[in-house]
């Protein structure tokens, strides 16, 4: 069985742009590990997922994660499996930090949940 790493590796499609933006999306099959144990029988997916596919995202961007902190972290909807959720990027710099929001939006263009990531001290 894949990981969900392993999962999220494969299955977030995205681009990136030179000025840190971009738009993907990812799709969940009902194969998704987090899946199995979130709740048996009514599966939803997990918000830990949401920080899974920010870190999957940061590293695209060559960030590592001792580099940055997660500043806010809000789920809005509940998502079940054999969903499609887009994703955009958006990276804001300041003097000495960079943030990065990621949203995840469901197919009703409905914002399921929102992380921002700081990076201090890398311009």
């Amino acid at each position: 069985m894949m990981s969900v790493a392993e999962y999220l590796e494969k299955n977030i499609q995205l681009e990136l742009t030179g000025d840190g933006n971009g738009k993907g999306s990812v799709y969940f099959s009902i194969d998704f590990p987090a899946f199995d144990g979130h709740f048996p029988g009514d599966p939803i997916l997990p918000g830990i997922t949401y920080i899974a596919m920010a870190y999957e995202i940061a590293g695209r961007m060559n960030y590592q994660p001792e580099q940055f902190q997660v500043r806010k972290a809000s789920f809005h909807r509940l998502v079940r499996p054999e969903s499609r959720l887009d994703i955009t990027v958006k990276t804001t710099q300041k003097e000495h930090s960079t943030k990065i929001q990621i949203n995840f939006e469901d197919q009703e263009k409905q914002i399921v949940g929102v992380i921002s990531l700081q990076i201090e001290g890398l311009v």
